[in-house]
């Protein structure tokens, strides 16, 4: 998506905000075999409030799910 992307979701639709990247290579004591790499996103969950008021749009709101 792009370097200024910065929003995502995880565990299905749970919005969360990219604040790192890490991408971490482990060298092994034996040469012979493959460096251990894995690629890590430090996220933060957005807040949710039962007090937030309801917008006009939300009348329209169809769920996706059965």
């Amino acid at each position: 998506r792009g370097q200024n992307s910065c929003y995502a979701y995880i565990n299905g639709r749970i919005p969360v905000r990219i604040s790192h990247i890490f991408h971490i290579r482990h060298t092994r004591r034996d040469a012979r075999l493959v460096p251990l790499e894995c690629t890590c996103a430090v996220v933060q969950q957005f807040m949710y409030d039962d007090d937030i008021p309801e917008m006009p749009w939300t009348s329209r709101y169809v769920p996706t799910t059965a």
